[in-house]
């Protein structure tokens, strides 16, 4: 008898050793895969730990080696910006993550002359050339309540362009004019950025516009430009390949020699304000909403989601009849034709729509565009003419409820040949917190408080009575 209570003892300690063997075996085998191997499943609604498919395709056609780099022990570094930039590892052969502590590693640091880095820093390198992103801008971050918080995630935006930047053979730029009181707003400024096109301010009274530039802004003017700045204009649109963009808003009034050199290439600016009852956002009838019409050679991404643009303060933009022959010009903007137009050239008294009102749809932006031959090979030209400025404002090119952001980049990289993830969206974190009133409140703590264990007490009672009757 006790050989046998021997036999099953020890039949049951090999047992348990045999199990929790393959228990820390399997554990450390996916532990491994997981490290190699994207294991995980994002169920999320928004799939914020996810690539986006714009990404996942644009790391397939990459063909040079890139490298991301952490300034940072692994442990000590955020496990969700972690997990990314793993992602982004096991998605392409060609890019390798690491961690570098820079404190045990001086070299390291001193091989990117010039580069301010913290313990936070991420380098995109691909042979001599890098960028460095600091982990706080891949997220959007409130910090108003006197804590952080993630409100949204940008992690695709930021590590995309960083890598289409190093591995690109050309750095071009966005130069933003300056000197008739410009506004520059931030996530303009961050948009160019995303699209690989720092942002550089020029004043065409006294300087050239950067050889390297490709896009010229012009947002909210608030004077004229006079001959010699509209020559220097005049002269980067013939070098070809280069996108001209110009954001006037009702508020701007009339500037007779840019409208000038606008009305040459077929684009009319009229002195109005345009104005929907129907159609509007944020409480304020000017504040419109428009569509991208499919004769329009951009925002074609607005047009397959079925989405609108918010354009504030919107002045009627038209279509010369008579355009000289060596431009194509066609309408980015239409309004809905609930719309209606107040002329400003006399006293603006109410926005109430009135007899003489003329009735829409309205454009409110077209795009005007020509050939060029350089180097016996065919180049285009555009010019993109908004009739508002707000619609750059930075609350309606983070939202995801207009399209600004995708037109805006869509003129911005026109003919430039440039991969659809310069247009990834910014995921935003929901709160999904569970509103209840007073009395839910108190109905659930009686339910799970006192019902909940009451039945279990009952049953458990019955339970033994009727056992202890046996």
């Amino acid at each position: 008898m006790k050989k046998q209570n021997l036999r099953f003892g020890m039949a049951a300690v090999l047992t348990m050793a045999l199990g929790l063997a393959l228990f820390v075996l399997s554990n450390l085998v996916f532990y491994v895969l997981d490290r190699r191997m994207d294991l995980d499943i994002d169920m999320t609604s928004q799939k914020m730990y996810s690539l986006a498919p714009e990404a996942k395709a644009f790391l397939e056609t990459l063909e040079k080696d890139v490298t991301l780099t952490v300034l940072q022990e692994e442990e000590k570094f955020d496990s969700r910006t972690q997990e990314a930039l793993r992602n982004y590892a096991a998605s392409s052969r060609h890019i390798d993550f690491q961690y570098v502590n820079v404190e045990l590693n001086p070299s390291f640091a001193a091989s990117f002359y010039g580069a301010k880095l913290t313990d936070t820093s991420i380098i995109v390198s691909c042979g001599e050339r890098f960028q460095v992103l600091e982990e706080r801008e891949l997220y959007y971050l409130n910090e108003a309540s006197g804590y952080t918080t993630i409100q949204g995630i940008k992690i695709d935006q930021k590590l995309c362009s960083a890598i289409a930047d190093v591995t690109s053979d050309t750095q071009n730029t966005a130069c933003v004019t300056v000197g008739h009181g410009e506004v520059i707003p931030e996530e303009l400024a961050a948009l160019c950025g995303t699209a690989n096109r720092p942002v550089r301010e020029v004043n065409l009274l006294t300087e050239e516009i950067d050889a390297a530039a490709d896009a010229v802004i012009l947002c909210e003017p608030a004077s004229d430009f006079d001959e010699a700045e509209i020559k220097k204009l005049e002269d980067f649109l013939d070098r070809g390949g280069t996108n001209l963009l110009v954001f006037l808003d009702a508020q701007v009034g009339q500037l007779p020699t840019l409208q000038s050199f606008l009305e040459e290439r077929g684009i009319l600016l009229r002195d109005n304000i345009l104005v929907d009852a129907s159609y509007y956002w944020g409480g304020s009838e000017t504040y419109i909403l428009a569509s991208c019409p499919e004769e329009g050679r951009i925002g074609q991404a607005v047009r397959e989601a079925g989405g609108q643009v918010m354009v504030p303060l919107a002045r009627e933009i038209a279509l010369s009849e008579d355009p000289l022959e060596r431009y194509e010009v066609f309408p980015l903007l239409t309004s809905h034709d609930t719309a209606y137009a107040k002329e400003l050239g006399s006293e603006l008294n109410t926005l109430e729509k009135l007899a003489g009102d003329r009735e829409g749809p309205f454009l409110l932006g077209a795009g005007s565009v020509t050939e060029l031959v350089r180097d016996n090979a065919s180049a285009e030209s555009a010019v993109f003419v908004f009739g508002s400025a707000a619609m750059t404002s930075d609350a309606f090119l983070t939202s995801t409820s207009f399209g600004n952001r995708e037109i805006i980049l869509d003129a911005l990289l026109y003919g430039k040949h440039q991969t659809a993830v310069m247009s990834v969206r910014p995921v935003y974190i929901r709160d999904m917190s569970l509103s209840m009133t007073a009395g839910q409140i108190a109905f659930w703590k009686i339910a799970l408080i006192g019902f909940v264990p009451g039945c279990v007490c009952v049953v458990g009672t019955a339970v033994w009575y009727r056992r202890k009757k046996r």
